[in-house]
């Protein structure tokens, strides 16, 4: 616990101060961490980072990644999705000359692999970019529904949430980080988006936030118990790898801007 504790302090110091500079630092930053999740992806797949199919999986995450405007401000000959799709049809031929080194199989989970880790590292930056209380009060919705759930479901948690995958979490622990995450908004949420959300809205958007980050965690478990690992990496001591810590932001993320996107 206190190995945990402390790396998640240090963390904490390291990750701060990038998310109040913002800009490019944070976006220069933020790659590293996501170039990173994705060489743990990899690693579990047993492919070699300095590979052809290592190389292309990271140039398709950086094609999704960065941003088309903000931090960086480039504008890209071609959309995000179109240059994805040229790294896919390149890892379609590597399949085709190498079927022994590639399979479709793998072919499939390193494309899922890279959209993944893209997307879910490209929303950071653009939560940034909407402003630092905003990103600093979706981060402590994942956090807070993190530890309430974890809290919750040792003292009460009976029933299991998904005992195939995760035998631990319990829908009791699930309804205590939902719980608590509705008492942070009611607290914060004015201080983040000033008013902008109704108090209808700040109620689901952390409802679904919750449930999405609880999700997240079992994705990451369910990927974790396919490849048949502990942890997704060893960078972290007492928490694992960057994708067992980043998991639910993953998904929530994401989720937070479609949800924008449908109601603003």
């Amino acid at each position: 616990m206190k190995k945990r504790t402390r790396t998640a302090i240090l963390g904490l110091l390291l990750f701060i101060p990038f998310m109040a500079v913002g800009g490019w630092p944070m976006t220069a930053f933020i790659l590293v961490v996501a170039t990173l999740s994705l060489w743990e992806f990899l690693r579990m797949m047993k492919i070699r980072w300095f590979s052809f199919e290592g190389i292309l999986a990271f140039l398709m995450m950086l094609s999704i990644y960065l941003p088309r405007s903000g931090s960086l401000g480039i504008a890209w000959p071609l959309q995000p999705i179109d240059a994805f799709y040229v790294g896919v049809i390149g890892l379609f031929v590597l399949m085709v000359y190498f079927p022994q080194k590639l399979t479709f199989l793998k072919l499939c989970t390193l494309s899922i692999a890279s959209l993944y880790v893209g997307i879910g590292y490209h929303y950071l930056i653009m939560t940034r970019d909407l402003g630092l209380p905003i990103l600093l009060y979706i981060m402590g919705i994942i956090w807070v529904n993190d530890s309430c759930a974890y809290i919750t479901g040792i003292k009460w948690g009976k029933n299991k949430l998904a005992p195939k995958i995760s035998p631990n979490k319990t829908i009791e622990g699930a309804l205590g980080g939902i719980g608590g995450a509705l008492v942070f908004t009611c607290l914060l949420e004015y201080v983040a988006f000033k008013g902008s959300l109704s108090f209808l809205q700040a109620i689901l958007l952390t409802v679904i936030l919750s449930l999405c980050g609880q999700f997240g965690d079992l994705i990451e478990s369910s990927i974790k118990r396919h490849f048949s690992v502990k942890d997704s990496g060893n960078l972290l001591p007492g928490h694992g790898g960057l994708l067992d810590r980043f998991d639910s932001m993953l998904v929530v993320l994401p989720v937070f801007h479609y949800f924008l996107a449908l109601f603003f």
